[in-house]
C-alpha cells in the first residue's frame, strides 16, 4: 500500500489509539456499539485525570444519528453500550439518569514503552505479527 507522508506520519506516531480487532469483528453488525467501543478506547488510552461526565444530550450528538428523539436514543445507547464495554471489560463507568460518568481506566491495549503496541496481550489474543502476517506500508516522499 502506497500511502502519503502526513498519512505515514499518522498512522506511525505513538499518539494514535490502537484498535482491538476482536472487539471490531465482534461488534460488525452493531455500528454505535463499535462507535461507543472506540471512542472509550480513546478516551482511556491516556487515562483520566478526574472523572468525565456526558450528559445524555453530549451522547446524543455523538451516537444518534438517525434518532430523533432522546426518548428513542437512550434504550438504544445502553444497550449498545452494553455491547461495547462487553469488548473492553476494565472499562469504569457509571450509568447515570441523564447521562455517563466516565473514570479513570486501564487502557484497553497498553502502550509498550520500547516497541508497538501489544495488541490484546493482556487479553490472550495472538498478535497477527506473530503469526508471519505481515502488513507492508510504503511511504510516497519524504517524511
Amino acid at each position: 500500500m502506497t500511502v502519503s507522508p502526513q498519512y505515514f506520519q499518522a498512522v506511525t506516531e505513538r499518539e494514535m489509539t490502537p484498535f482491538y480487532w476482536p472487539a471490531m469483528v465482534g461488534l460488525q453488525h452493531n455500528p454505535r456499539a463499535m462507535d461507543i467501543h472506540n471512542f472509550l478506547s480513546y478516551r482511556m488510552h491516556k487515562g483520566l485525570s478526574r472523572p468525565v461526565t456526558l450528559h445524555a444530550t453530549v451522547l446524543h450528538a455523538m451516537f444518534g444519528q438517525g434518532i430523533q428523539r432522546m426518548a428513542h436514543f437512550w434504550p438504544r445507547f445502553l444497550e449498545a453500550l452494553q455491547d461495547a464495554l462487553k469488548w473492553y471489560p476494565h472499562c469504569k463507568i457509571e450509568v447515570l439518569n441523564d447521562g455517563i460518568k466516565l473514570y479513570d481506566s486501564p487502557p484497553l491495549i497498553p502502550p509498550s514503552q520500547d516497541g508497538p503496541h501489544q495488541v490484546g496481550a493482556d487479553f490472550g489474543v495472538e498478535n497477527p505479527v506473530d503469526r508471519g502476517v505481515q502488513t507492508v506500508i510504503v511511504c510516497d516522499g519524504p517524511v
